[in-house]
């Protein structure tokens, strides 16, 4: 099940794949302001988003290395592993009690 037969079936995972990072691109920083008080979350930010900026730049880096030393499914593979190692924390997450405030603009 790891490795794909067809160009289509690889199509739709890398479409799934692409939803799931999307999706984690604006769900951490809703986890930060949850589960953070205010603040520390400037200093979060200041952490993280500069990884952020840096991904693009790393990924292909660590795509190539994979592609040279192993082949294109290693890529898959290893975006698998990380996927795993990173959802593994949400099972322990609590449910957040944090006040929620609402202004209005009138």
């Amino acid at each position: 099940m790891l490795w794909v037969e067809n160009a289509a079936t690889l199509l739709i995972l890398r479409f799934v794949q692409a939803v799931g990072v999307c999706a984690a691109a604006v769900i951490w920083q809703a986890l930060v302001t949850d589960y953070y008080p205010s603040q520390k979350v400037n200093r979060i930010f200041a952490t993280i988003m500069p990884l952020v900026g840096l991904s693009p730049a790393l990924a292909p880096l660590l795509g190539s290395w994979l592609l040279v030393h192993f082949s294109w499914q290693a890529i898959f593979a290893t975006l698998f592993a990380i996927t795993v190692v990173l959802i593994l924390p949400i099972f322990w997450l609590k449910p957040t009690t944090k006040a929620v405030t609402i202004v209005r603009m009138v």
